[in-house]
């Protein structure tokens, strides 16, 4: 049965008293090691002060039921019973989030299971990979790549309607127009464009130089490809 349960990678029961309070201190602090991660990278406005410490109790309480589970099938079926109970209704905002439950998780049963190499090692290593895709903007959008729109009138002139152009071209590398949207029952019109600036530091002097524009309301500038102008 043993080497059953080493091939497992599953510590044989029952646990000494030194060896709980260790995988779960040990736990604790990985999940603040996750949490650090994981504010030190987001990109997010605001952190949610309830999902920072949902992590560490999540990698604790993973650590704990890993122990009481240990090596017995039935208490795991029976964990799985008393757990099919609970409803979790939170709405995860960012897909990334997800990512992190499943971060503390791993580090909760690698500690629950006696694996404490696994876990300082695998969190730390993921926590550096992390920090990688990070640093170097991995999957991000470039930083002189724009969402920019506005509002104006509709008009048949043709160059009234295209009195954005010069200052589009003055500014950006490229500008493409992706949206085009009526506001206030047919009286004003949205345009969205994705734009490339020549100088990313002149957005400022971009959306000024558009709101000078007669008939122009509404400039706004955004970067990201979701951004709602």
């Amino acid at each position: 049965m043993d080497e059953i349960l080493q091939s497992l990678a599953i510590r044989p029961e029952p646990w000494l008293a030194g060896e709980i309070i260790l995988n779960t201190t040990l736990s604790f602090f990985l999940g603040l090691f996750v949490t650090w991660v994981y504010r030190s990278t987001s990109r997010q406005m605001t952190i949610s002060f309830s999902f920072i410490n949902t992590l560490v109790l999540l990698s604790m309480l993973m650590c704990l039921v890993m122990m009481v589970i240990g090596n017995n099938i039935a208490r795991a079926f029976g964990l799985a019973g008393a757990m099919s109970i609970i409803r979790f209704r939170t709405v995860v905002k960012d897909t990334r989030d997800t990512a992190f439950v499943f971060y503390a998780l791993g580090v909760g049963m690698a500690c629950g299971t006696g694996n404490l190499k696994i876990a300082l090692i695998g969190a730390l290593l993921i926590g550096f990979f992390i920090g990688v895709l990070h640093w170097t903007r991995h999957g991000a959008v470039m930083r002189d790549e724009f969402m920019i729109g506005f509002s104006m009138p509709p008009t048949d002139n043709v160059a009234e309607a295209k009195i954005y152009l010069p200052v589009l071209e003055r500014f950006c590398r490229h500008h493409h127009l992706v949206g085009v949207k009526s506001e206030r029952m047919g009286e004003t019109i949205r345009l969205t464009f994705h734009v490339g600036l020549k100088d990313p530091d002149q957005s400022e002097l971009l959306v000024s130089e558009l709101a000078n524009l007669e008939g122009l309301q509404r400039v706004a500038i955004n970067l990201g490809e979701e951004a709602q102008i």
